[in-house]
């Protein structure tokens, strides 16, 4: 077994499922581990509490272990918090692993981010691992994992020089939409609008999310991501106190075991894949352009006519 990575675990204000991603860290008992935290909310009555008691976790650390930690007095917000948290895990690291509070791994996860990271630590077209698989049982190419434009952040991995590419800002974003970058990644007119929509509320900070200005900093740089055939990360996170979730079929997928790491034959976004994961994950309709309706009615317009001029011909 590859030695375990640094780990990164982000917390916030849930003890019970930190408890149990921490329980699973501990099993793998990484030389170096990384705890930041973001600071209660002022107007939240009782999060104080949850997020000290979050933080005891430290305390649980039994093993040869070197244990940093960035807790946050006063609550910086889901975009910022993260973002932060791991921009200052990569000032320590050249690499490692990052998990939420909520993002229970497989203990296959750790030995699949350990050889993946080592793998392509010099091949700057991978900007991701990721451990998530939302292909429903589908298999993707020939590989025991599958390449994809899509960098999925329930556990996942990366390396320090493809964090220093995160455009906290978003500041070429104006360029990236004006050469319409978009299109040469998504196959759909509606495709499109959904995620420059997603993009222009994230450079305008309307959406508080550091996983879209991370999609964005992949998206430019036409980075890609590794992600499995199984499942390796089950979200544990979905009850009353979970602060950013919804209810969907793939929110609560059981993690699996990876026993292999066989690398794709091709180093290209399996389209495949990533079409099932537009349709499917972020629930994107396949829209016809007005062109494309225009035509298709024209079309059933003339087979209508035809019909009856036939009809009209046999009756007489």
């Amino acid at each position: 077994m590859p030695e375990c990575p640094p780990v990164l675990l982000i917390i916030f204000n849930r003890p019970e499922t930190t408890d149990k991603v921490f329980a699973r860290i501990r099993e793998i008992r990484p030389k170096h581990l990384y705890i930041g935290a973001d600071g209660p909310r002022s107007d939240v009555e009782g999060e104080d509490a949850k997020c000290r008691k979050a933080r005891k976790i430290v305390d649980g650390v039994d093993w040869p272990c070197e244990v940093k930690t960035l807790f946050r007095e006063k609550n910086l917000g889901c975009r910022k918090a993260v973002s932060e948290s791991i921009t200052w895990f990569f000032e320590n690291v050249n690499e490692g692993i990052i998990l939420e509070d909520d993002c229970l791994p497989d203990p296959s996860f750790f030995d699949y981010c350990s050889n993946l990271l080592e793998r392509y630590k010099d091949d700057t077209r991978i900007m991701c691992i990721s451990g998530s698989n939302f292909q429903n049982g589908e298999i993707r190419g020939d590989g025991d994992y599958y390449y994809s434009i899509f960098p999925h952040c329930w556990g996942w991995a990366t390396w320090r020089r493809a964090w220093n590419l995160y455009d906290s800002e978003m500041s070429s974003w104006p360029s990236f939409k004006e050469q319409n970058g978009c299109k040469g990644l998504l196959p759909h007119s509606s495709d499109i609008r959904r995620f420059q929509g997603s993009f222009q509320n994230a450079a305008d900070g309307i959406l508080d999310s550091w996983g879209y200005v991370w999609l964005y900093s992949c998206w430019s740089q036409n980075g890609l991501t590794c992600l499995p055939q199984k499942n390796l990360v089950q979200n544990v996170g979905f009850s009353s106190d979970a602060t950013r979730t919804g209810g969907e079929w793939w929110m609560s997928i059981p993690a699996e075991k990876m026993i292999s790491f066989k690398a794709p034959t091709l180093i290209n976004p399996n389209t495949t894949a990533d079409n099932y994961t537009l349709r499917n994950h972020h629930k994107i309709e396949k829209r016809e352009s007005k062109k494309a309706l225009l035509l298709r009615l024209l079309k059933e317009f003339k087979l209508d006519i035809r019909d009856k001029w036939n009809n009209w011909r046999q009756a007489s």
